[in-house]
């Protein structure tokens, strides 16, 4: 029958020879689903591999854009989201310091006063851990902030009960979360119930909603600013200035007059040469150059690389997609010719080929959609990112599938066109030159998907090299055997007492105290002699005992460690690390004037640089000194007393602790960590970061795999016979496998010179984000390389082997 055709449509005969006239496709039958799901079935492998690509990256898309929403969406559910600024230091007025986010307590009333553009202004000023009590209920609070009555008129927030007084203006009327309510009260009314916080007693004026993980804000109880001077908080820093600019304002120029009214109305900003800025609500989670920050931030190159991942998953996947379909349809081509000879047109014929992409899509998105609500919870813990709030919605879904069907549709577009408007005498002495016309196309591919594979891998093993970097690199002290826990007053106030009965025990070997946490640290201006009036240095100070540096194995490299037997050392003497010295500009520091804290006194020692924070930041300049009276108030609400103890004996530790902290202080709930633990968590951010990058890019380099894989096997399809005159002409198995590796040498070898300085700039950038970091190594580059030509090699070689296999006179007969 399919000869009588051919004969006639080759002779344009068809008239003399009429055959019985066959309903033609209309476009209804052309989108019926039974048409296109027994095309589908005909090809149950390809169609697997198409569905398995497309699936994976769209799941793996799906996730990338629930991360990059939860970092982009940071603060947008405050209603004045737009006209919120925050005033900071824009330039500190220190050499080593680019800005501050805190303000001066005072610049709130001149900015009231002074500045009409500023419709609304409050400050907040965030508390370290205190003691919350209600009757016999204790515990440790970290989410308590002091704010003015105003801040709820520039930040959104949902008051959910109250006693019908305004809020926060009674300075021992506080508010409270709900989960604080619930957390204390249970399903009883918290209104006008007193609360204890750090002795001091409080009333419940009201409840409001929480706010979402995702804002730079984070409290769960507010009191009134007032309140501070009760508590004995007079330090006028560690506030956080907020106002809102509405109208068509200048921000430039309310940003230049509120500078110049601090500077001429403020001892400390004038002195240093402070200048104050307004930076943007929309700009706070993404600027990392502040100091004194109050919540973690993100690099927008770090949303800019997830996007990017995001796009090369779409890309491979609609490359993949429209290969494979373009095979699938180049096998079923006399198919093709008998609609074409029955009366199809091409627009049916097109439409019946976009409505089998469409429906591959639908249904990818469909085991998409259900992969990702099963594996959602496994992904917020992961991450650590909270999607309460975050998801698709209507016009979500409508876009991701239009933005996959739009893709697809338009990669497809070529291909489907051209074979829709083949002539039906041509599609039947169609032979393989015609076949191969799209060689090209597909080595461009080919070299597309292993450049931006090598790229991936590049970035890959940088982040891990990078990060194994950080975990294994010298902190200039020991770390290990050390328990940490709150030092609250009753043991301060007999420290001695209690280093004493601490020793005791064998398997403890010392104690010590600090006055602020290693990770956070006062901040305060330096004052040395031979100081210059343009040099301004900010350093890190720390309240210690004498056997502070004895307990961290830190070796003093100049002068002398602090002695008790000198007396003057408890009030005049300070050491300084290196870092300090080089910003100070002193060769040699020891015995200078030196001023910090609110006293004068002398260097008597050095040590080397000591990290205590990320290696993601520059070593700060740190200044010790012995702890007075002056420093109680710092460490009874964030300092810390320091257990070393023998290896192997945590445990016994704990429990003797334990029961000294019950003994002495049973009001309060037990707290402790260790030291090295805590430093681990300092790069949990990163190490999920390189985690979930990781992940993206093996999902990006599979899909890649199952596209080579396709076009390899449609390739193979393709010179079925040329294998068969080849082996026909004693080519051996060797001779045949390396016919084909030749060409994918001559791709990876493109891919690799293009990917390569691609790969080194992305890095290059990549890595001075981190002031610690090794240099970029020529070998990770050739291990990029190979491990690309490895994984290539090995999806190519199943189909190789089996075309290499096969007996020459089955390749003859094939076509």
């Amino acid at each position: 029958m399919l000869k009588v055709i051919r004969v006639n449509a080759d002779s344009g005969c068809m008239n003399q020879y009429p055959v019985r006239k066959i309903q033609k496709f209309n476009t209804v039958s052309v989108m019926n689903f039974k048409v296109i799901l027994r095309s589908i079935l005909k090809q149950k492998r390809s169609a697997a591999i198409i569905l398995s690509g497309i699936i994976i990256g769209m799941t793996s898309v799906i996730f990338i854009w629930l991360w990059l929403a939860y970092q982009v969406n940071f603060d947008r559910f405050n209603e004045n989201y737009d006209t919120i600024y925050r005033v900071i230091i824009s330039k500190s007025g220190a050499d080593n310091m680019e800005g501050l986010a805190e303000m001066h307590a005072d610049i709130l009333s001149l900015v009231r006063d002074n500045i009409p553009e500023a419709e609304h202004s409050a400050r907040f000023k965030p508390f370290p851990r205190s003691v919350v009590k209600m009757e016999d209920q204790v515990f440790y609070e970290t989410g308590i902030a002091a704010v003015d009555s105003s801040f709820l008129q520039i930040f959104t927030l949902k008051i959910t009960a109250s006693n019908g007084k305004p809020p926060l203006h009674d300075p021992y009327e506080i508010y409270v979360s709900e989960r604080i309510a619930e957390k204390y009260f249970g399903e009883l009314s918290p209104i006008d119930r007193v609360l204890e916080i750090d002795s001091i007693e409080v009333r419940i004026g009201g409840v409001f909603e929480g706010w979402p993980v995702n804002t730079h804000l984070q409290f769960d109880i507010l009191i009134p600013h007032d309140l501070l001077s009760r508590y004995g908080i007079t330090h006028p820093w560690n506030n956080y200035l907020y106002i809102t600019i509405g109208g068509s304002h200048d921000i430039r120029a309310v940003e230049q007059k509120i500078s110049n009214l601090a500077q001429e109305n403020n001892e400390v900003i004038s002195y240093y040469q402070m200048e104050l800025g307004l930076q943007p609500l929309k700009d706070i989670h993404f600027t990392t150059s502040l100091g004194s920050e109050m919540a973690k931030t993100e690099k927008k190159t770090k949303i800019y690389f997830f996007g990017i991942i995001a796009v090369m998953i779409i890309v491979f996947s609609v490359i993949n997609f429209t290969t494979l379909v373009f095979a699938n349809q180049l096998t079923d081509l006399q198919n093709l010719a008998i609609k074409k000879t029955l009366g199809s047109r091409k627009l049916q014929l097109l439409l019946e080929l976009i409505v089998k992409s469409l429906f591959y899509i639908i249904i990818a998105f469909l085991v998409a959609g259900t992969i990702v609500e099963l594996l959602k919870s496994q992904f917020v813990h992961f991450t650590n990112v909270d999607l309460r709030g975050i998801h698709l919605g209507i016009k979500g879904i409508a876009a991701f599938l239009g933005i996959f069907a739009a893709a697809v549709v338009i990669g497809g577009l070529y291909p489907n066109l051209l074979l829709a408007g083949l002539s039906p005498s041509f599609i039947f002495r169609i032979d393989s030159k015609f076949r191969t016309m799209n060689i090209s196309l597909r080595n461009i591919f080919v070299i597309i998907q292993f450049a931006v594979s090598i790229i991936l891998v590049v970035c890959t093993l940088v982040n891990l090299r990078q990060l194994n970097y950080m975990l294994n690199y010298e902190l200039g002290f020991n770390p290990g055997n050390i328990m940490y826990f709150p030092a609250r007053e009753p043991f301060v106030q007999r420290f001695e007492a209690l280093k004493q009965d601490f020793t005791k025990n064998s398997f403890i070997e010392g104690v010590s105290i600090q006055s602020r946490s290693f990770f956070t640290g006062g901040k305060d201006y330096a004052f040395w002699e031979g100081k210059q009036e343009d040099e301004n240095v900010i350093v890190d100070i720390f309240g210690v005992d004498h056997d502070f540096f004895t307990l961290l194995g830190v070796e003093v490299i100049a002068g002398r460690d602090f002695s008790e037997e000198i007396s003057t050392d408890k009030s005049e003497a300070f050491i300084i690390n290196q870092e300090a010295a080089r910003q100070m500009r002193l060769e040699d520091p020891v015995g200078k004037r030196f001023y910090a804290f609110q006293h004068w006194g002398q260097v008597t020692g050095m040590i080397g640089n000591i990290h205590f924070n990320s290696l993601k930041h520059a070593i700060d300049p740190q200044v010790f000194f012995i702890y007075g009276p002056a420093l109680l108030p710092w460490i009874y609400t964030g300092g810390n007393i320091l257990v070393k103890y023998q290896e192997g004996r945590e445990e016994e530790v704990i429990s003797f602790v334990e029961s000294y902290w019950k003994d002495r202080n049973p009001d309060q709930p037990f707290e402790y960590d260790f030291l090295d633990k805590s430093l681990r968590l300092l790069y949990e951010n990163e190490k999920r970061n390189l985690q979930l990058f990781g992940i993206f890019s093996v999902v990006a380099i599979l899909i890649s795999c199952l596209g080579l894989h396709a076009i390899v096997a449609f390739t193979t399809e393709e010179r079925t016979k040329e294998i068969g005159i080849r082996k026909s002409f004693g080519a051996s198995y060797s001779d045949i496998v390396t016919l084909f590796f030749r060409n994918l040498f001559i791709c990876l070898l493109i891919s690799f010179l293009i990917s390569a300085p691609v790969a080194y700039y992305i890095m290059d950038k990549w890595l001075q984000n981190f002031a610690n970091r090794p240099d970029l190594s020529v070998w990770t580059f050739i291990v990029s390389f190979l491990l690309a030509a490895f994984v290539s090699s090995f999806t190519m070689l199943a189909d190789i082997r089996k075309s290499a296999k096969r007996n020459p006179a089955e390749s003859l007969r094939y076509e």
